[in-house]
């Protein structure tokens, strides 16, 4: 879990350095830090430590076309929110080179995003195997995917 929490650390302050502004809806602070959830951490999740801030809950993502939806995603939302955490999401972004393919996967999740946590904060494109021999073409499929979230009110 230490390596996908820094992993996913890492390419969000990348891509908020290179050209996505965080919004003051964030409101992350130097020294925050929170888990990484998916179907592993159960129905409720598990917080690492008491200074745990915020919770990123993966709703589910797609391996080259086919959709894997997170069982945990809405009842680790809502988990999170009773504890008083800053909620954020991530989705498995398993689309290669495809453009058209992650904008679709955003299609499916983004509405259930929209209805659990608030504008402006993270949804993340865990982006870690299937990539093409295209290094330019999976660049355009990230960065596109990165730009819709922002259009849609969101941190990339």
């Amino acid at each position: 879990m230490k390596f996908k929490t820094k992993l996913i650390t890492l390419v969000v302050a990348f891509f908020a350095a290179i050209s996505f502004a965080l919004p003051s809806q964030v409101n992350a602070a130097k020294g925050d830090q929170g888990p990484d959830w998916s179907k592993y951490q159960g129905a409720s999740g598990r917080y690492g430590t008491d200074q745990d801030k915020f919770v990123i809950a993966q709703i589910g993502g797609t391996y080259g076309g086919t959709y894997i939806d997170q069982w945990t995603y809405d009842s680790q939302i809502a988990s999170a929110k009773a504890a008083r955490k800053r909620v954020h999401s991530y989705i498995w972004y398993g689309v290669g080179g495809s453009s058209q393919l992650g904008l679709e996967a955003l299609d499916r999740y983004m509405p259930r995003i929209k209805a659990q946590t608030p504008k402006g904060s993270i949804v993340a494109l865990d982006y870690e195997d299937g990539a093409s021999g295209n290094m330019a073409a999976n660049t355009d499929a990230i960065l596109a995917g990165m730009r819709r979230i922002q259009a849609e009110g969101y941190t990339p």
